[in-house]
């Protein structure tokens, strides 16, 4: 008889034992799935236009989405900035919590804000940032808005897992406050933003200078590349976006000439 009760407890023990690994498996196996761009949470229209620090806070609080080159429907980090000026990012498999802040990044101090730091809440002093970046340039593209991040730091943690060191965000769902209407028989200067997966399509704002000034409305065209277009440049290597071009269209507004600039020599006359 106590032989029979015996095994009776240590059968239950083992099944005790057995649920807790379960249970422990499960938690540290959860992954935090990203929503696709088509299932984002619309934000609230915002304006692209900022005149002082406060508008320029408006428009970076909310969610901001990183995809790979060619993946445009695919998020691989999901940014949310709190207007209280906590942040959390997120990958398929990890969790990241800390503070953002602006400042100014050789700036004088009646200048706007050009400086984006994302600190974790767990660093150690003088530890890398998640991301340091100057922020500043910036569109409308099909509703969404779009803004490099240009960084500031090598070898951080958003760099590595982006591996994009200034990569082009995504806010989705602001008001479209664009036409993008083609500029057709003209030669300009403006910032490819994206490329569609053949790298046959750009989508390019054009600017009036190489600090990004807008020529007229913040917003995207797509320009089709025609197929005897003087390159200058390797269309897949603007994929991943935020890069100054040359563009010369022709009367149907498909580009002809395409030059990557990096400065005003670069130009063509």
């Amino acid at each position: 008889m106590q032989k029979k009760l015996f095994s009776l407890a240590l059968a239950a023990l083992m099944l005790l034992i057995c649920a807790s690994c379960a249970a422990k498996n499960q938690q540290t196996s959860q992954t935090t799935t990203l929503p696709s761009a088509e299932d984002a949470v619309p934000e609230p229209p915002v304006s692209l236009e900022v005149s002082d620090e406060a508008a320029l806070k408006t428009l970076l609080t909310g969610t901001w989405r990183y995809c790979a080159p060619g993946e445009w429907n695919t998020a691989v980090l999901t940014v949310k900035l709190a207007a209280d000026g906590s942040f959390t990012a997120a990958t398929e498999t990890a969790e990241y919590l800390g503070t953002w802040t602006l400042s100014r990044f050789m700036e004088e101090e009646t200048a706007l804000p050009n400086r984006l730091t994302l600190a974790l809440a767990s660093a150690a002093p003088g530890q890398t940032p998640f991301g340091d970046f100057t922020v500043g340039l910036r569109t409308e593209c099909g509703g969404e808005a779009l803004m490099l991040w240009s960084a500031l730091v090598t070898g951080t943690d958003m760099a590595e897992i982006c591996r994009n060191a200034s990569p082009v965000m995504r806010k989705v769902a602001v008001a479209v406050t664009g036409t993008g209407e083609l500029r057709k028989s003209e030669r300009f200067l403006a910032v490819c933003w994206k490329t569609d997966g053949n790298n046959t399509v750009l989508w390019l704002d054009d600017v009036e200078d190489l600090t990004g000034t807008p020529h007229g409305e913040r917003s995207c065209a797509a320009y089709a590349l025609r197929p005897d277009a003087d390159l200058r440049c390797l269309p897949s290597l603007l994929a991943p976006g935020g890069f100054f071009v040359q563009a010369e269209t022709d009367e149907n507004g498909e580009i002809v000439l395409l030059n990557w600039v990096t400065s005003e020599e670069d130009l063509i006359q």
